[in-house]
């Protein structure tokens, strides 16, 4: 571990702060106007009306203000600095009321999201989410300024952190529900992967190990180890996963840089690195290995390490193949920060234990790999998806699947690390031999992770450079926070202020493309249509007649159907990978299977009737669905019931 060292953060100077703020929420705002005059608005300019003429108008004045804004005279910044003042004095004497200000300001946030009603379509720009996120910011950064005595841009960024969380959070609230259907798209498949390990009890007979990765699956079947949990137990358990995994990840990162800055830098940092590693989408089952290398991995007891890489390496190879090198990787990592070169002559000896680790992780990752593979059953699908899968180049750029494309959001949430760490690489700060190291390990996730971006299937997020991400945070943190150990005498010079600001603030502008909504759902049609699914495949299965959900299986799992014998073949989210990668072996077995009216009942969710055009959202998904699922269904089979309201479409054998 790291020698304990002080460390204070540079915050930006007020008035760079305020231009800066004043200057990206003018953009903003004006964009995210436009763009919604161009969505929302009609086609002919003859035909707005007065909100929007001065809605368009004050998008005018938004850019007008971010051009003043740098050229105001010094009369006016001290005309702004005392009316900050005279806040300020309003508010010090009251400071028993910043907390419901606070409060009362987080719920003002959250309002528009959730009470809107007919208006709720302003909030669906991107870029007014984030103008609304700093101009609370602004407000709570003056409650904070009075109450903590904090400089003003200290005071605002962690409102915005502080915002920024509560957004996050309450993107969990929909998920709490009793709702029996899928709330997404794959939502439930993990659910049915999870029982997997409960088979026997659930479904009366053994299922092979889950198609796709085995930890997330691992993580999830907790929740039955409660006889006949209900749905809502297990959406409640995959929040807590999220949230106490992704705290514990932080909170262990911030331990291990071992800061003398307080407590209350303490809870920021943890807050910071939560955020950050959720607009990196870092899976919770993937950070269990980030912890595992986080908790025992040691450079200075190499030897004690060795088990904790080995256990980590193990789970990464049951997990996912760009995963299985990663637990060697980062351990690597906190090797070349912490540990220096005692001369460039010593290489050899440096690398030693390096090398050793690197042979152990690797071959117990590659043999845990492989070892899954086979014990699963699944080794074919499982080489055929992860290997033959095509290759969509678009992806990288922006597209209809994800607005930025990879490469220019991995740039905008990679940027203000990257720069530091360039910044570093450039004052030689841990020499030539350890910056050479880390770099190319960055570089090999980095690709990795793009590879497996623009693989079909992928590419609509950042998720699969989930372990680049992780990387980057430990290098970036160990630079800005003094916690590596350089190569020689060094007197870095502190980073710039705006930077801190882009640092802090580009995770809490990534995870607001999230939508808040607030749970709920009609209960009597719901019921309605459960029960009138429950009667029209009962009365199948009661007949003696197999029954195949594609989608909504879970029903099975969770006992919302029963007296209907799972099919474990044919599930949506292996169905759609074989589909996907052209499986011809896997696809004709399905196509006999219909050919032959195998299954009395077929359950999907509701089939297009035309061609999706590939470049819509996931096109060249839909497209292979169609031609290898959609095509030869409707062929085969016709439907018997439609219920619109929860997605789903009944099949039936043709005459």
């Amino acid at each position: 571990m790291i020698k304990e060292k002080s460390f204070s953060i540079p915050w930006p100077d007020n008035k760079q702060m305020i231009r800066w703020l004043v200057s990206v929420t003018g953009i903003l705002y004006s964009i995210g106007i436009f763009e919604l005059a161009h969505d929302q608005a009609p086609a002919s300019i003859a035909d707005y009306g007065l909100s929007w003429k001065l809605l368009i108008g004050s998008a005018i004045i938004g850019i007008l203000l971010v051009v003043s804004i740098w050229f105001l005279p010094k009369r006016c910044w001290e005309w702004i600095k005392s009316i900050k003042n005279s806040i300020l004095k309003l508010l010090h004497p009251l400071a028993w009321i910043n907390l419901p200000l606070l409060i009362g300001l987080t719920i003002l946030y959250l309002l528009p999201y959730w009470f809107l009603g007919e208006y709720s379509w302003i909030l669906g720009s991107y870029a007014i989410r984030i103008v609304w996120l700093l101009v609370l910011s602004f407000l709570s950064g003056l409650i904070f300024n009075s109450w903590r005595n904090w400089k003003y841009s200290q005071a605002f960024l962690m409102s915005a952190l502080m915002l920024g969380l509560i957004h996050v959070l309450a993107g969990y609230l929909p998920n709490i529900t009793d709702y029996p259907f899928s709330l997404s798209w794959s939502e439930t498949s993990w659910y049915y992967y999870a029982s997997f390990f409960f088979s026997h009890r659930i479904y009366g007979s053994t299922i092979l190990w889950p198609f796709l990765d085995i930890g997330r699956p691992f993580f999830l079947s907790a929740a039955f180890a409660i006889p006949n949990v209900p749905i809502i137990i297990m959406r409640i358990w995959q929040v807590c996963l999220w949230v106490g995994i992704t705290s514990l990840s932080a909170w262990l990162l911030q331990r291990r840089l071992n800061q003398r800055s307080g407590l209350t830098f303490s809870l920021w940092f943890v807050i910071w690195a939560f955020i950050y590693l959720l607009a990196g989408s870092v899976y919770y089952h993937l950070q269990f290995m980030v912890i595992l290398v986080l908790i025992g991995v040691n450079p200075r007891r190499p030897l004690a390490s060795l088990p904790w890489l080995i256990i980590a390496s193990i789970f990464g190879g049951i997990v996912r193949i760009n995963w299985m090198p990663t637990p060697t990787i980062l351990a690597l990592t906190l090797y070349f920060l912490e540990t220096p070169l005692s001369s460039p002559k010593e290489w050899v000896k440096y690398l030693k234990w390096p090398t050793l680790w690197g042979i152990t992780g690797l071959g117990s990752g590659l043999g845990s790999m492989i070892g899954y593979w086979v014990v699963s059953g699944r080794l074919d699908t499982h080489l055929v998806s992860k290997i033959t899968a095509p290759f969509l180049w678009g992806r990288l750029f922006p597209n209809t699947t994800f607005m930025f494309g990879i490469l220019i959001g991995t740039l905008l949430l990679a940027g203000p690390m990257l720069w530091l760490i360039g910044r570093s690489i450039m004052q030689n700060r841990l020499g030539g031999l350890r910056s050479s190291l880390l770099a190319a390990m960055a570089a090999i996730l980095l690709g990795g992770g793009f590879i497996a971006s623009v693989k079909i299937g992928g590419g609509n997020n950042l998720h699969n450079l989930d372990a680049f991400w992780v990387l980057l945070l430990i290098w970036a943190c160990y630079i800005l926070t003094g916690a590596d150990t350089p190569q020689k005498s060094f007197s870095p010079k502190p980073v710039p202020g705006a930077w801190v600001a882009f640092f802090i603030l580009i995770p809490c502008f990534w995870n607001v493309q999230q939508l808040l909504t607030l749970p709920g759902y009609d209960y009597t049609i719901v019921q309605s249509d459960l029960q009138t699914l429950r009667q029209t495949v009962q009365q199948a299965a009661s007949q003696g007649e197999e029954v195949l959900f594609i989608y909504q299986r879970h029903l099975i799992t969770f006992g919302e159907i029963t007296n209907v014998p799972i099919v474990p073949e044919y599930e949506l989210e292996e169905l759609t990978e074989m589909g996907m990668v052209n499986n011809l072996d896997y696809l004709q077995t399905f196509w006999d299977d219909l050919s032959t009216h195998r299954f009395g009942l077929i359950i999907t969710d509701i089939q297009r009737e035309y061609r999706e055009t590939p470049t819509n959202d996931f096109g060249q998904e839909a497209d292979a669905w169609w031609f290898t699922v959609t095509v030869p269904l409707t062929e085969n089979y016709h439907e018997v019931l439609r219920l619109p309201n929860e997605g789903i479409q009944v099949w039936a054998p043709n005459p």
